[in-house]
């Protein structure tokens, strides 16, 4: 296959895989939004929030690799023009790139006790402390009560939101 070829099928393949990408996003931020998996019980084309996420994941390496693939397709180019023969410029342009998937891959990950307000013990004040009742019992009229116990519940706190405050009656966040 000719090299012009190889360009127009990366092209469209990008093309198309970005568009995936985007709907996928745009499907689990508006359609499937976060708890949608354990207290709703949301899905689409029989697939969960996580299901669509892994196929988000998936198809974002794919897109990521294609995107090397294209520029490498143009390398000529992008040296003789966008960086006018100037490896400065060059690097001036791949280094942003380079900088932000470093930053995801060493971005410490905190947790509980490191100021992290997700689920387990003392998640919700309202919760967890005396006023409702006992030690890790559920506030009345949390969507989470079922959740609530020992264990303080699972995912982003069963019965809030991902604030951290009281999810109304009946979300199950």
């Amino acid at each position: 296959m000719k090299l012009v070829a190889w360009n127009k099928l990366v092209d469209l393949v990008l093309l198309w895989l970005a568009s995936a990408v985007v709907a996928t996003g745009v499907l689990m931020h508006l359609r499937l939004p976060p708890g949608s998996q354990g207290g709703r019980g949301l899905s689409v084309f029989g697939l969960s929030r996580h299901d669509w996420g892994e196929a988000h994941w998936i198809m974002g390496l794919v897109l990521v690799a294609l995107a090397v693939a294209h520029l490498a397709l143009h390398w000529r180019w992008l040296w003789a023009i966008a960086a006018s023969k100037k490896a400065w410029l060059m690097a001036a342009g791949v280094a942003p790139a380079v900088a932000l998937i470093a930053a995801a891959l060493l971005v410490p990950v905190t947790g509980p006790g490191d100021g992290y307000k997700g689920a387990g013990a003392g998640a919700c004040a309202d919760c967890s402390e005396g006023e409702s009742g006992g030690e890790g019992e559920a506030k009345p009229g949390c969507a989470g009560e079922s959740d609530h116990g020992a264990g303080g519940g699972r995912g982003h706190g069963a019965g809030h939101d991902a604030s951290g405050e009281h999810a109304p009656e009946g979300l199950g966040y």
